[in-house]
């Protein structure tokens, strides 16, 4: 059988979404998964990456156009098992890609953790540096930005799909641990410290998802170098966007307080976010701004 799209990583949270926004909107799709179940109604093999025979009978089973790459790991103390997830087993995946004779397009999906945060919100073209962040995220980047020279290089049809702060509901219903942190002490009216100096790019799950199987389908137009930025359209501090979470909620703003990302005596911005407008120019699915992304959680499912 010849499937649209195969997510490797599915069971994961934007894994899962993909798979299951293909679906909704008509395709065929599958994928695989590890230790945690696949999204409802979708077929899957379960494997590890990293285990050759098996990640090539599901290749062969399902001979797909395209594959989205979305392994990771959350051991983010470890470079090693970073580099495992992020790119060794990228690697295994193009190498037994060339041993089932499949011409699928791959898409990689990165992160703004490969970028340092001195000088955001960053564009495609911007040169990565994760080797100056100082924060837990740093073998994230590193492995990330590893991971993403390897689609590049050892792929001919490779895109490489970089997101920030994604929030929503998972395949099952369940809102995200880092959205959860926030709605929880609002909802009790405790106050929230956020940062006033830093800058994100809130992202919201469901528009992410929808953008990457459009950029999974052969009718669209790889771009010439390769990367995209699939985000919310709106950089905004973390302190404006607890503020405007807390508007949706029916809770005081005031509940926010100043918290300060970089070291006391420090001036400036600490920027991850990402620019999204040359991504935007190519694709028919419209990134979302906060009001938006906020609205269609809160509303759509009546919280």
């Amino acid at each position: 059988m010849s499937t649209d799209l195969l997510v490797i990583g599915g069971s994961g949270f934007i894994g899962a979404r993909t798979v299951q926004a293909a679906l909704r909107s008509g395709y065929t799709a599958a994928c695989t998964i590890y230790s945690r179940p696949a999204p409802p109604e979708a077929a899957a093999c379960r494997l590890d990456v990293h285990d050759t025979p098996s990640l090539l009978r599901c290749l062969e089973t399902f001979r797909p156009k395209t594959v989205i790459y979305s392994v990771l790991s959350w051991d983010l103390s470890s470079l090693d098992a970073q580099m495992r997830s992020s790119a060794d087993g990228l690697r295994a995946v193009i190498a037994a890609m060339r041993q089932t004779g499949l011409n699928s397009r791959l898409v990689y999906i990165s992160t703004n953790a490969v970028f340092s945060g001195s000088r955001g919100p960053y564009a495609e073209n911007d040169v990565p540096d994760p080797e100056n962040r100082t924060d837990a995220y740093r073998y994230y980047g590193l492995a990330r930005r590893a991971g993403e020279e390897i689609a590049l290089s050892e792929w001919p049809d490779a895109v490489v799909a970089r997101t920030a702060n994604v929030d929503g509901y998972d395949a099952w219903g369940v809102i995200n641990k880092r959205l959860d942190a926030l709605i929880t002490p609002l909802r009790l009216n405790q106050p929230l410290p956020r940062f006033v100096d830093r800058v994100i790019s809130p992202t919201l799950v469901d528009n992410l998802a929808d953008a990457l199987v459009e950029v999974a389908l052969p009718s669209f137009s790889r771009p010439p170098a390769g990367i995209l930025h699939l985000a919310g359209c709106e950089p905004v501090t973390d302190y404006e966007y607890a503020r405007r979470l807390a508007v949706y909620l029916d809770r005081d703003p005031n509940l926010v307080r100043e918290d300060h990302y970089l070291p006391p005596g420090t001036s400036g911005i600490y920027s991850i976010g990402l620019d999204v407008a040359y991504s935007q120019t190519l694709l028919r699915t419209r990134l979302l701004n906060i009001d938006e992304m906020l609205s269609m959680i809160f509303h759509k499912n009546n919280l």
